[in-house]
């Protein structure tokens, strides 16, 4: 509690004044920037999803055709045994 006290009776209001001035335009200068890079990161986990979804797909499209492949072949394989 007596830190808490210490803190605020050696505070300037001058320098905190400055201090959140300073802040204030420093947010306001990054802010744009900062709504930029969030923008581009929302873009860029959008099309790695799109992208996750097409490999997804070809790889059961790969999948199903190696499945028809190996069914053909065993019906070919089949019917030179007998």
């Amino acid at each position: 509690m007596d830190l808490l006290l210490s803190v605020f009776t050696d505070m300037q209001p001058g320098r905190l004044t400055e201090s959140l001035i300073f802040l204030a335009v420093l947010w306001w200068k990054f802010k744009p920037h900062l709504t930029k890079v969030e923008n581009e990161i929302t873009g860029v986990r959008a099309e790695l999803m799109t992208m996750n979804d097409r490999m997804a797909k070809g790889f059961q499209d790969g999948e199903k055709r190696f499945e028809m492949i190996e069914y053909r072949l065993s019906k070919v394989e089949n019917k030179t045994k007998e």
